[in-house]
């Protein structure tokens, strides 16, 4: 049997005041440090509990499940709850955790949760389908490992980080806050974020695919939002799909994904982590590119010119990529990393000189590949000097809108 062990190390990347991640790799119980759990076997009931003593007499009794149903009660000392507990805080409870790394088979309710140290809950081991609809806050992490689906409508995690280790969160309706989220997190993490209803907003950054884990987001409806809430512009907030040394997917078929930070990637690593892939597939819906100085860059890449490689693709066949005045697309990043933008079908709305080949790179390395979508010209004239590929067997359109549009660069293909 084994559990996931948790080391802390500075952030390597740029991240608000939070500055710390978790990393995670699984071990055999026999090594495990003393602030992680040890599973135990138990034959203890379902407890509800609303009063101190009634936490503890549970925790002691290792009882399955633990249903927090009103009070303001505290985990504490070297109080350790079962790793195998279905753990619920109702709506108008409170629990505090000011313990070391607690693990919970499951986690649910819509009461409030508080990490006040720096540790990690981990929950959903028992790998089933649960719901949480209250509030994560605190100086603590928060990690979602099983098989299971988490949904997590109306919540707000405002608590240091999350990350989706194993299985996935889902966004079905109602407006949802999360300060910092990354989907597969670590090698070997596969993780998922399902959108489908409903409003879910990032103040500090989403990442997919972050440090050797592999994530996929599918928002198949509703608004998912990128927006600064740090304070740092510089810093937050941001979209990394493929992150130091990951693997990400977004695929979008419905809804709306509107991007306000500074710098949005494909492909992105910093300092000496390995390559990452970013894949983003538009089928559907809306992608809106706004706020001051806006980028979206694809295969960003790393500022060393001898750092591993980084790869992005854009693939759409449907939809709308709308990249409004005074931001900007970048087909390809820094040093030797690759873009592809495959406009195959949907829209492209672009206009001013918002259209770019490189970003800090003049000798980018590049495909714009036009295979039937659509350039619609908005805002001002369309004013670009990259190069484009126009595909065999395909027609391809660009609409000035009455706008106009100056193209210097190379058009090629049949």
């Amino acid at each position: 049997m084994a559990l996931f062990e948790m080391f802390w190390k500075p952030g390597v990347f740029s991240k608000p005041p939070l500055g710390r991640y978790i990393r995670l790799r699984l071990v055999s119980l026999a090594c495990l440090p003393a602030t992680l759990l040890v599973a135990a076997t138990s034959n203890a009931v379902a407890v509800d509990v609303s009063t101190q003593s009634q936490l503890d007499a549970a925790i002691s009794a290792q009882s399955t499940p633990i249903n927090v149903v009103a009070g303001d009660l505290t985990v504490s000392g070297a109080q350790v709850i079962a790793p195998a507990t279905d753990l619920s805080v109702a709506t108008g409870a409170s629990l505090s955790v000011s313990t070391g790394n607690q693990t919970v088979g499951s986690f649910s309710g819509g009461g409030t949760l508080t990490v006040t140290v720096a540790a990690t809950l981990f929950i959903a081991g028992n790998n089933t389908d649960t719901a949480f609809s209250g509030t994560l806050s605190g100086a603590g992490q928060f990690a979602k490992v099983g098989s299971g689906t988490l949904t997590i409508d109306n919540a707000n995690m405002s608590l240091g980080e999350a990350y989706i280790v194993q299985g996935a969160m889902a966004q079905t309706s109602g407006n949802t806050t999360v300060v910092d989220l990354a989907v597969g997190e670590q090698p070997g993490s596969v993780g998922a974020l399902n959108v489908s209803g409903g409003t879910i907003s990032f103040g500090t950054g989403l990442q997919v695919g972050d440090f050797g884990g592999q994530g996929t987001v599918n928002q198949t409806g509703g608004t998912v939002v990128v927006t600064p809430t740090c304070g740092d512009t510089s810093h937050c907030a941001s979209l990394n799909i493929g992150n130091q040394g990951g693997t990400g997917t977004y695929n979008i078929s419905g809804g709306e994904l509107d991007l306000t930070g500074l710098l949005n990637t494909l492909g992105r690593t910093t300092g000496t982590n390995a390559g990452s892939t970013g894949t983003l597939n538009i089928s559907g819906g809306v992608i809106d590119l706004s706020g001051p100085n806006s980028k979206i860059v694809i295969g960003y890449g790393n500022a060393s010119a001898s750092a591993p490689i980084s790869h992005g693709t854009i693939t759409q066949t449907g939809g709308v990529l709308r990249i409004h005045n005074g931001t900007s697309l970048f087909l390809a990043g820094q040093n030797g990393s690759t873009g592809v933008y495959n406009l195959n079908g949907g829209t492209l709305e672009i206009g001013g000189i918002s259209l770019q080949a490189g970003y800090m790179n003049a000798n980018p390395n590049y495909q714009f590949n036009l295979g039937g979508g659509t350039i619609q010209v908005i805002e001002s004239a369309l004013v670009t000097s990259v190069n484009a590929t126009l595909m065999s067997g395909t027609v391809s359109a660009i609409d000035t809108n009455g706008l106009g549009a100056t193209w210097s660069g190379v058009l090629s293909g049949d």
